[in-house]
């Protein structure tokens, strides 16, 4: 019964890890690459998602809490549109640590991603822009050698 139950948890632990790097990286890719490098504007975003980073777990899990409770908001605009919600189906609390997870640590990805966009040397997107790269092949074939380093990190972080 014990092997049963530490074989249950491993694979729920991997699919957790696995579903929370599934969303985590892409949607801090996004954010990195989109978002201004430079300027108020950019140093806005970066100061409001590093802020996130910074809170402490307690805080969070607080903060959720008050969201996720019996009767809370997230229950209520689920209610409305039709939606049965409660946290304590099992179900709903895996995905909720997912989104709380998301939450917490794409603004952590989205940094880490940002550092490494900014080291990309600027001629290099430029040659390639005149060579006729489109965004996504200037993305693939000059970005994303750059950032490796950081993608190999989050991923193991």
């Amino acid at each position: 019964m014990r092997e049963a139950d530490f074989q249950n948890s491993l694979a729920r632990t991997l699919l957790y890890a696995v579903v929370c790097l599934l969303v985590e990286i892409p949607f801090g890719l996004a954010l990195a690459e989109l978002s201004p490098k430079r300027g108020m504007i950019g140093g806005f975003v970066m100061s409001m998602l590093s802020l996130i980073v910074v809170i402490p777990w307690i805080t969070v899990g607080l903060i959720w809490r008050l969201i996720l409770i019996e009767g809370g908001p997230l229950q209520d605009i689920l209610g409305r549109l039709g939606i049965q919600f409660t946290i304590t189906d099992p179900t709903w609390a895996f995905w909720s640590l997912v989104a709380v997870d998301v939450w917490h640590w794409t603004p952590l990805v989205y940094l880490m991603f940002l550092a490494g966009i900014q080291t990309v040397p600027e001629p290099l997107l430029v040659s390639a822009a005149i060579d006729g790269a489109t965004p996504w092949r200037r993305f693939r074939f000059v970005t994303l050698p750059y950032i490796k380093p950081q993608l190999t990190f989050i991923t193991l972080l």
